[in-house]
């Protein structure tokens, strides 16, 4: 199914209501976004745009009368590459700095496109390239290497200056690339899942020109011998952003790594990936007797709408890292008996049952946290605390009690009370 984003922006061909101009204080209508994904998706959760994310806006005035489209320059225009921010929690984007339409009368195109480039200096070929290690996590100042390598891009003409919203589909303008590996013959029982896997795409270049007037992408340069670590889905299958592009016939198309080593797999016609559609591969392992050999072969190839994705804003799994919390107070110890370490974690999806301790754990534990989807979690009433010791402040014991535990003594109150959190109190010897 074709991804498409939805950006509600200021403004459509609609008359200003008397009385209310839409103008703000300093007389000039401003150019807002309210964003949000509208697609047709596999999971019905998929919810849209996460905290943070940005998308960029040129705005392009109509001359003679609005009569005549403007060409969108490299700088000049209405708006250059205005960079806007979503606030997930107040479901809004924000410009970084003040954006306005010419006047209550000129009409404008508007182009948009995802994610946010700080800088272009040619918008009719802009240099581009998608990510190596496209398996590499999200961090608090990066995007993750899957997504930082995507680019969508839409066009809402001939807007008239208004209140009234504009909606801008921005759709896929590279290619998804995604490999299933399905088991064959010859492994026991749970063999063939325990085993570590890894595919990288290959034969294809990552760099390309991008033409923000009309979206198109053209490829540049020969195939990169490194290639393209394709992200891991979780459910036995990888996935890559690679630019539109033929890659010819007998050209290794994927090197794939089973249980440690490495085996190159092609095929002996020519392979298109197409702009803004999905190819997707099947291919068998099966394990050779008694050699212990794996063979590859091709079971399927097909091309497709593309899908909403595990590892960017059209995905659950990508939003959110979903925990279920079936004992209050334990969110920390879930999440890393699900063998994944809490300072990695950008969002966050809890069901379940939590309390304030895990809240804390959020807020003290998990470093780039930046969203927490708490729809389907309900939380419980605190946890008794019980004092189990308490003493006088002027006291050797508190002071003993301070210096055990790695806490402050310098307090102006009289009476200091520890309580059951879990802690070992050290027994003070008088």
């Amino acid at each position: 199914m074709l991804l498409s984003t939805l950006l509600m922006i200021a403004g459509c061909a609609e008359e200003l209501p008397v009385g209310n101009t839409g103008l703000d204080e300093s007389g000039m209508i401003p150019l807002n976004i309210e964003g949000r994904i509208n697609q047709t998706a596999t999971k019905a959760t998929a919810e849209g745009f996460v905290n943070k994310d940005a998308v960029g806006l040129f705005a392009v005035n109509y001359t003679e009368g609005n009569t005549v489209a403007g060409t969108l320059l490299s700088e000049g225009n209405q708006a250059d590459n205005v960079k806007y921010i979503f606030d997930e929690t107040n479901f809004k984007w924000n410009p970084v700095r003040a954006v306005y339409y010419k006047d209550i009368n000129t009409h404008a195109d508007l182009y948009l496109y995802y994610p946010y480039q700080a800088s272009i200096s040619d918008v009719n070929a802009a240099g581009f390239e998608v990510k190596k290690d496209q398996s590499a996590a999200a961090t608090a100042s990066e995007l993750s290497g899957y997504e930082a390598s995507d680019f969508l891009w839409g066009k809402g003409e001939d807007i008239t200056p208004s209140q009234t919203a504009v909606a801008i589909r921005l759709s896929h303008k590279l290619a998804a690339v995604q490999v299933a590996l399905a088991e064959g013959t010859g492994f026991e029982d749970g063999e063939f899942e325990s085993l570590e896997k890894s595919v990288i795409l290959t034969g294809t270049t990552r760099k390309a020109t991008i033409d923000y007037a009309t979206g198109n992408v053209t490829a540049v340069g020969n195939p990169q011998l490194d290639g393209i670590v394709m992200c891991p889905q979780g459910d036995g299958s990888w996935r890559a952003i690679a630019i539109p592009q033929t890659v010819a016939a007998s050209t290794q198309l994927f090197a794939i790594t089973v249980n440690g080593v490495s085996y190159k797999f092609s095929q002996t016609s020519a392979v298109t990936y197409q702009s803004g559609k999905q190819t997707d591969f099947t291919i068998t392992v099966s394990k050779k007797s008694p050699s212990g050999e794996y063979e590859f072969a091709l079971n399927d190839v097909q091309i497709n709408d593309w899908t909403e994705d595990k590892n960017t804003h059209g995905g659950e799994a990508r939003q959110y890292f979903v925990v279920n919390v079936t004992e209050p107070g334990t969110l920390g110890k879930t999440i890393k008996a699900m063998g994944k370490n809490p300072d990695k974690i950008r969002n966050l999806k809890v069901v379940g049952n939590v309390r304030d301790d895990d809240f804390y754990f959020m807020r003290d534990s998990m470093a780039i946290l930046e969203a927490v989807n708490m729809k389907e979690s309900v939380i419980a009433a605190p946890k008794e605390q019980t004092a189990i010791v308490s003493v006088f402040t002027s006291s050797n014991e508190y002071k003993y009690l301070c210096k055990a535990l790695g806490e402050p003594d310098n307090v102006s109150y009289s009476t200091a009370y520890w309580y059951d959190t879990g802690n070992n109190i050290p027994q003070y010897a008088s």
